[in-house]
């Protein structure tokens, strides 16, 4: 009779058991640790693709086009300058689209620049061959005449709420202390790289840099009198980006075809997917909280905890309903 009993309610309990797994994992399908974002810095290419450092693969998204490197936040979001809408505009990677949240700078070209989501909810701005360092206060565009001028590279240091950008063709820096606007210059490594350079990232208190076909190269933004170290050997005109988590530096050629991960540490250099179009003068940014998933299709944030709690439940009930089962074959021996 137990036996019966058990056969018969055996696709109940299985009905269960599959409820609850999949509730209680569909939440970790559509979480990341982490994404490299790839966009093209020519205005007429609206390459817009993501590469998933889980799954080592790239996959190419909804068409976007720019000509200034995208922004992170600190928590994840991403940003980034829409020349089509005119916008600076997030990106929701659930629904693959992007949404207006700032006005461009007055008199800003958006080509070959770098945009950065600093400090307070502010923004600030730089591009290739212009002195002009455009801000806002209150979300109110402001400008600053740097005594140099700026080329593409630009990254921002959100614990010193410090902007460190270089110079036009020339392997020089500078440091911008967006309280005081006090500007700070760097040793110069008297090396010509070039006017499409984009690799400049700030981690664990250094800068890395690259152009042309140098080394990548870091400074320290402790002391500004010490020279460059190199990092590795040089990839022509690539674009970088480091993982906050990870003492690691992505980068990406300047077709953006071929990416490597360098450990910081060891300088060990793996190679990773290759992707599978060409993106004239590519620049890569890191989303340290993304949502996106290429497969299966993302589900609405709001309902996660929905997910969560209705998988814990059914969880619940398994285990409950299994006890049961298991008294009562032990009261029918």
């Amino acid at each position: 009779m137990n036996t019966k009993f058990l056969k018969k309610t055996f696709g109940l309990r299985v009905i269960i058991f599959l409820s609850a797994f999949i509730c209680t994992t569909v939440s970790a399908q559509i979480q990341n640790q982490g994404a490299l974002f790839r966009v093209s810095l020519v205005v007429f290419s609206s390459d817009f693709s993501v590469y998933d450092v889980v799954s080592n693969t790239w996959a190419t998204l909804t068409p976007f086009y720019t000509g200034a490197q995208l922004a992170a936040s600190d928590d994840g979001r991403l940003f980034g300058w829409n020349r089509t809408v005119g916008a600076i505009q997030q990106y929701d990677s659930v629904s693959d689209s992007w949404s207006t949240v700032q006005i461009t700078p007055p008199g800003a070209s958006g080509r070959y620049g770098n945009l950065e989501f600093i400090a307070n909810g502010e923004w600030v701005y730089t591009e290739s061959q212009s002195s002009t360092l455009h801000y806002t206060v209150n979300g109110v565009w402001q400008t600053l005449t740097l005594p140099f001028t700026a080329s593409a590279i630009g990254d921002y240091d959100s614990t010193t709420n410090t902007l460190m950008i270089g110079e036009y063709f020339f392997s020089r820096f500078y440091s911008i202390n967006m309280d005081t606007l006090q500007i700070t210059g760097f040793l110069q490594d008297f090396l010509i790289t070039g006017e499409r350079r984009r690799c400049g990232e700030i981690h664990n208190g250094r800068f890395y840099y690259q152009g042309g076909s140098k080394p990548v190269k870091s400074i320290d933004l402790a002391n500004n009198g010490l020279p460059p170290v190199d990092l590795t050997p040089g990839i022509f005109f690539e674009s970088c980006a480091t993982s906050g988590s990870e003492d690691v530096i992505f980068l990406n050629d300047l077709n953006g075809v071929n990416l490597w991960k360098v450990d910081l540490n060891t300088q060990a250099v793996t190679n990773l997917s290759s992707h599978t179009s060409i993106g004239n003068n590519s620049s890569i940014t890191w989303a340290g909280i993304t949502m996106f998933v290429p497969t299966p299709p993302a589900l609405p944030a709001r309902a996660i905890p929905v997910l969560n709690l209705a998988g814990l439940i059914t969880m619940i009930l398994f285990m409950a309903t299994t006890a049961w089962f298991a008294r009562r074959r032990n009261n029918s021996g």
